[in-house]
């Protein structure tokens, strides 16, 4: 499962951004998206060093584009932005589920939808729980649709090539080329 890190960028907070990230490459052993580049992955291990994608800058469309790619995105909002409220947004017009994790405030009250959750942690440690539950929760929520179609060999073939080119199942090509196309209305 991909996930979307995204932080804004503080010397004072890069600690508990790495620590965040390491967890979800490690511990969750998923593949992380993040604009925070974390000083653990140049000694890291080839095969977290694989599941980790860094986002140069804060470009609007990159992240927008890296939202998309996700199935979930964690935000860690202890220095507020006007930009993480921007993302935020965009993730929930986009069905994204996220989590939005602070020292500072507990955010609770700043979108009603089912796709928004909030965690306030007093220390580093404590942010391993609320994310567990999270991506539990996502989890539970995740292919609760099923869809059949029906092919010829000559598209099916092309689907498995197109899939396999972009390291990826048939299934989970099409929804991404479905979440490209929800992203151009």
């Amino acid at each position: 499962m991909k996930i979307l890190f995204f932080a804004e960028p503080s010397p004072d907070h890069l600690k508990t951004h790495s620590k965040i990230i390491k967890y979800l490459l490690i511990a969750k052993e998923l593949e992380v998206i993040s604009n925070i580049s974390p000083a653990f992955t140049r000694t890291a291990h080839t095969a977290t060093k694989s599941r980790f994608t860094f986002i140069k800058g804060t470009d609007t469309q990159r992240v927008e584009a890296a939202i998309v790619k996700s199935r979930a995105t964690i935000i860690e909002s202890s220095i507020p932005s006007l930009e993480l409220g921007v993302y935020s947004s965009f993730c929930i017009c986009m069905h994204k589920p996220i989590l939005l994790l602070s020292k500072t405030r507990d955010y609770h009250d700043l979108f009603n939808s089912n796709y928004f959750y909030t965690h306030k942690y007093g220390n580093t440690e404590y942010f391993a729980k609320p994310i567990n539950n999270f991506l539990k929760h996502i989890n539970k929520q995740e292919l609760s649709q099923r869809f059949n179609l029906t092919l010829t060999e000559e598209q099916k073939d092309y689907l498995k090539s197109k899939a396999e080119f972009n390291k990826n199942t048939i299934t989970n090509h099409l929804r991404n080329l479905i979440e490209e196309d929800m992203l151009k209305k």
